[in-house]
């Protein structure tokens, strides 16, 4: 299914202050049984408090007789399944109810895997829902397609919060980060645990709170950082910032957030970011789709998403790179394996990635646009590469009307007078292009109003071309286009966790949908993906240009259609000790995606490269694959590692660093 990420910040806030209250995020694991239920708190009036210490009031339902009261050691009174062959379950409050969170203490009995659900706004069969599956000492915790790993005390207590506030449902566990989704199907309805088959868990002091939605300001009780004085983020924004310091320990005396650079370092930084920057800057960027969320637009994952074999070997010049340099992720896919595949080692940051992880494509969403652009080609939307952009009235009067897509897919529509190569800003105005949507552009003098393209013009790399070439793809297809964009990412590509489409925010006061992104011009290039799931969209192109589909042939009519990049650079290092990428040194660039890469040439071979270091190389001639996700451009030594594995299949030992 495919949703659009849309709600007020004040629910936002608001829903987050459930997790931030003491009674909460502390946990305190017990509460007091003497209590009012009904007594209002700080954190939002009480709807129901059930303790199970009087079994002639109980406050759930448990029509099968498939749950009791058992005592403790300490004899105290929890509420207990029996052990099926099918799940068990109670319900509990009211069909009216709409905004409140449910907090509960929550043990696993049974040794072997379990899986319990904690349903929220449940009604007529329809709910929100935590999953949490249990192994070993770990956790995995799901919320519609969001997932976390929790380590709690195996077989002991541990807490479970879930909560639904206007449109956005929230879970943690122990008072932990939370995750987060967006929807607005359901308003009302009451709450369900459940059990699965042959297994035993036991819960307790189950409290639910009502959560008010009116404006309220950010949370008091939340300490801000003094580091963030200065730096421009909103109120949300800062408690976000503040948690990740928090969690920094004492490798927050490393940490620089650099003026002007909020959620990703600067490009012209000379040195090295601290490990504490390049966590920060990971995860104030990752909790984005949250503190923003109206900019964000939600693929959910596949149902039948594309697996992998792994071979699992390891390389002393990955291990390096992993230890001292700014990957965060390696993946090396040959003869339809994953060969190397590997993170920081424990240890050096605090934060944890995993395969849930997502990072930010930055300019690899050009590619990704450009490879969507082939399936409309391939679906009957557009004609051809050569076909021109002369039906859309967006793009009238400016310099991209009446010129054939090919010329905007190579970056030679002639535009550098109006943006300047590798800018994100409008020259005469200094307008950020992605502050904004297109239909402001069109209509502002000093940006595209009434513009001419230059004659004749040779390449120049521009992120404005990119976002005209994904909104032309969505005023082709149409009011299909959310369909569209579903079957792109789970059908054809297959991914496995939720993929975020990244947005310019509306004018006019105009609620974000599809036909007003698509009106407006809103869509943008960039994506945020998982790191498989990167890997997912680079085997499909693999796959298509292996098996000369449709798609495939679009491809490699981009890869003869190739215009050069007129660059002349080498793998030497550059000033400051800075390693080249694939990128810096592509001599052609074909359709949005980097080729002819010096001493490569020999190769069919298709690079997409985007900021703070995130790379993906494909070699058609050997099916070889290499994703890398970084945290800072130039900082790992891209031809010590990816250089001859792409060209021969091996890491050579002593030629490069």
């Amino acid at each position: 299914m495919t949703r659009i990420v849309l709600f007020l910040l004040t629910s936002l806030v608001i829903g987050s202050q459930v997790f931030a209250s003491a009674d909460l995020a502390n946990a305190s694991v017990r509460v007091d049984k003497e209590q009012d239920t009904n007594s209002d708190s700080a954190d939002g009036f009480i709807l129901m408090r059930e303790t199970f210490g009087n079994k002639e009031d109980l406050k759930v339902f448990n029509d099968n007789g498939n749950w009791a009261i058992e005592k403790e050691e300490d004899g105290n009174l929890v509420y207990c399944n029996k052990v099926k062959d099918s799940w068990t379950e109670f319900n509990f409050g009211e069909n009216h109810w709409s905004n409140y969170s449910i907090s509960y203490r929550l043990k696993f009995e049974t040794q072997n895997q379990g899986q319990v659900e904690t349903h929220i706004r449940k009604r007529q069969r329809r709910d929100y829902r935590t999953e949490l599956k249990k192994h070993d000492d770990k956790v995995n915790v799901d919320l519609l397609g969001r997932n976390l790993v929790a380590t709690v005390p195996a077989n002991d207590w541990f807490n479970v919060q879930l909560a639904a506030s206007g449109s956005e449902i929230e879970t943690s566990i122990n008072g932990g980060a939370p995750i987060s989704v967006i929807d607005k199907k359901l308003q009302t309805g009451g709450g369900m645990i459940a059990v699965s088959a042959n297994s035993k868990v036991c819960v307790d002091d189950i409290v639910v709170r009502q959560i008010e939605t009116s404006e309220k300001p950010a949370n008091p009780n939340i300490n801000i950082n003094p580091i963030l004085d200065g730096h421009d983020y909103d109120a949300y924004q800062k408690q976000v910032a503040s948690k990740i310091i928090s969690n920094l320990g004492e490798k927050q005396r490393d940490l620089v957030i650099y003026d002007g650079s909020l959620f990703q370092p600067p490009k012209s930084l000379k040195k090295q970011l601290s490990d504490a920057s390049l966590e920060y800057y990971y995860l104030i960027q990752d909790a984005r789709p949250k503190t923003r969320p109206n900019e964000y637009y939600l693929i959910e994952p596949s149902a039948d998403y594309t697996s992998f074999e792994f071979v699992s070997q390891s390389h002393e010049k990955i291990d390096k790179q992993m230890l001292h340099g700014t990957l965060f992720s390696f993946i090396y896919f040959a003869d339809g394996k994953i060969v190397y595949d590997e993170l920081p080692p424990k240890g050096r940051f605090n934060m944890s990635l995993n395969e849930q992880s997502h990072f930010a494509s930055h300019s690899m969403g050009k590619s990704v646009t450009s490879y969507l652009l082939g399936h409309a080609i391939c679906n009957g939307y557009i004609d051809s590469t050569d076909e021109l952009v002369d039906d859309w009235p967006l793009m009238e009067n400016t310099l991209y009307f009446g010129q054939p897509l090919i010329k905007l897919l190579n970056m030679s529509a002639g535009d550098s007078h109006v943006i300047a190569e590798f800018s994100g800003s409008f020259t005469k105005t200094g307008s950020g292009i992605h502050n904004q949507p297109l239909i402001v552009s069109v209509q502002t003098e000093g940006e595209l109003k009434n513009t001419k393209p230059i004659k004749d013009a040779a390449y120049s790399y521009s992120n404005l071309t990119s976002d005209v070439l994904f909104n032309f793809v969505a005023h082709r297809v149409g009011e299909d286009f959310g369909t569209f964009l579903q079957n792109f990412y789970q059908r054809k590509i297959g991914i496995k966790h939720p993929v975020y489409l990244w947005l310019n925010r509306l004018e006019f006061g105009e609620i974000p949908s599809v036909k007003s992104l698509t009106s407006q011009g809103a869509w943008q290039y960039g994506i945020s993906a998982t790191r498989y799931d990167y890997l997912r969209i680079a085997k499909a192109i693999l796959d298509d240009w292996k098996n000369d589909t449709c798609e495939g042939r679009y491809l490699k009519e981009l890869y003869t259609k190739a215009v050069p990049t007129g660059k002349t650079n080498n793998w030497k290092q550059y000033s400051g000790n800075r390693y080249p990428t694939f990128g810096g040194v592509a001599l052609r660039y074909a359709g949005q995606f980097q080729t002819g890469f010096f001493g490569l040439t020999d190769k069919k071979l298709l690079g997409m490269n985007g900021a703070d270091g995130q790379q993906i190389i494909i070699n058609f001639d050997d099916s070889r694959i290499i994703v890398m996700n970084a945290g800072q451009e130039g900082y790992y030594n891209t031809k010590s590692l990816a250089y001859d594995l792409i060209k021969s299949g091996k890491i050579k030992s002593g030629n490069w660093n």
